[in-house]
């Protein structure tokens, strides 16, 4: 028998190639009680339509079409129209297995966990080529609740050449949990942030005392590796939002138990902000964020760094051994 209500939330903008085939693997769910909430955020090619086609089609499918102010802003219209007893995420260009919803429900009634994770994988968009995304931590993470793996902020591995292998991936990623509703009551996507939104908003969910959190190791959730998502892209935002990302979250972990993973994130910010202007050439004053880079946050950041790669671009930018920098992410 098929318990509560999910409602599955998905952002749509820009991504007519891939939403019918996103929004159909949630359709076969083989659990059946849901609903799908469309966000068109303006989106100025075919989805609007296709939103639409797919809500005549299927009485599940709820669609809003708004004006476009980004997917934090969808996500929370999403959060607002929700009725369901649990909440969930589907990024427009992904898909996911047939049975996730099923399993993560049976998860939850086991354990009566507010939040439950699974595994995902990564579907390279050009090769077609799948590659599971290997989270040695994540069940410490889940059976602990300590957020020492939460924010290890991705570890890369390349070894082959142009295409990248996770090896340990940061677990902001919302789309492949099941929140029941009452846990994100009060707790909204922040529209200042550009990037590592999700962070934010797991961070407040997750700062919350007597959470309880759940984990199965099946790998469900199929994310598409596209061109656009490049970190060259996201390098033209990367000082401002850095910013509002730490100002954010500082107010969501000062006086929680976490607190003390405040200067690591300095330091990941720090760096991310350095790959922007060394490497791609972005005008950042690195002088006005220098305390971020201080050597008492480096090593708080060290303990939180998974993966060779990794701990060599925190030891250059600490070093400031910025032509073995770029020599490392091979830009010229």
């Amino acid at each position: 028998m098929e318990r509560g209500k999910i409602s599955v939330i998905v952002p749509v903008y820009k991504v007519e190639k891939y939403l019918e085939r996103c929004i159909k693997s949630i359709l076969r769910q083989t659990y059946k009680n849901l609903e799908i909430i469309l966000i068109d955020d303006g989106s100025p090619d075919n989805c609007p339509a296709i939103c639409d086609k797919l809500a005549e089609e299927d009485k599940r499918v709820r669609v809003f079409h708004i004006k476009n102010q980004g997917v934090s802003n969808a996500r929370n219209v999403g959060l607002e129209n929700a009725s369901g007893e649990f909440v969930t995420f589907v990024d427009s260009d992904d898909r996911i297995d047939s049975t996730m919803y099923e399993k993560l429900i049976k998860k939850q009634v086991e354990t009566n966990a507010d939040l439950v994770f699974s595994r995902y994988l990564y579907e390279d968009e050009n090769t077609h080529q799948i590659t599971k995304v290997d989270e040695k931590r994540l069940q410490d993470f889940c059976e602990s609740g300590d957020l020492k793996y939460f924010y290890n902020h991705t570890s890369n591995n390349d070894k082959s050449g142009d295409k990248i292998v996770i090896t340990e991936s940061v677990m902001c990623n919302i789309w492949r949990v099941l929140f029941k509703r009452e846990v994100v009551e009060g707790v909204r996507f922040n529209l200042g942030i550009k990037f590592m939104e999700d962070v934010v908003f797991l961070s407040e969910i997750l700062a919350k005392k007597d959470k309880k959190i759940a984990f199965i190791d099946e790998y469900l959730y199929y994310y598409l590796l596209r061109e656009s998502s490049a970190v060259r892209t996201r390098a033209k935002i990367i000082y401002q939002n850095s910013l509002a990302y730490l100002s954010t979250i500082k107010k969501v972990l000062v006086g929680s138990e976490f607190e003390k993973h405040l200067p690591a994130l300095e330091y990941f910010c720090y760096s991310e902000c350095v790959l922007a202007k060394v490497v791609f050439g972005e005008n950042i004053d690195l002088k006005k964020i220098k305390s971020w880079g201080s050597k008492e946050n480096y090593k708080a950041n060290k303990t939180l760094t998974f993966g060779l790669k990794q701990k060599v671009k925190y030891f250059l930018i600490r070093h400031k051994m910025f032509w073995l920098l770029k020599f490392l992410y091979k830009v010229k």
